[in-house]
């Protein structure tokens, strides 16, 4: 696979992540059945709702949109794609951490979420060489 392929690839596997983050927004929208809309195991309760809700939207907004810049970042060549794409998982896991429930979009995001942090963090990978930012 050569560097432009791959990053196409990397780049197009974030953007999707992060688009797929929309369907955490569904509950909290009142347009999706699955889930507590609207709760988190932690703050609800101790908090007033509209703070729970604010933390929540501003949790998978961040996720949604970094991960697509980040995507777009890396398919500019842009060097600070990663930075993003590593704020945006931490944000992600968090809004999992805090909303999320057992059931497989969230097993999946967190998974996903997982992959990006070892692979830029520990790994160091893609090098810089291999898609040019």
């Amino acid at each position: 696979m050569s560097n432009a392929v791959l990053r196409i690839v990397i780049g197009l596997v974030l953007i999707a992540h992060g688009a797929g983050h929309v369907l955490f927004l569904g509950p909290w929208l009142g347009r999706a059945g699955w889930g507590k809309a609207g709760r988190s195991w932690l703050l609800s309760g101790r908090v007033p709702g509209v703070v729970v809700l604010i933390v929540g939207d501003a949790l998978w907004l961040a996720a949604m949109f970094g991960f697509m810049v980040a995507g777009g970042g890396i398919l500019g060549q842009h060097g600070w794609w990663r930075a993003l794409a590593v704020g945006s998982a931490v944000a992600s896991i968090l809004g999992l951490v805090l909303f999320g429930q057992p059931i497989q979009p969230v097993l999946s995001a967190g998974l996903m979420d997982i992959i990006i942090l070892v692979a830029l963090l520990v790994l160091g990978w893609p090098s810089v060489g291999l898609v040019g930012s």
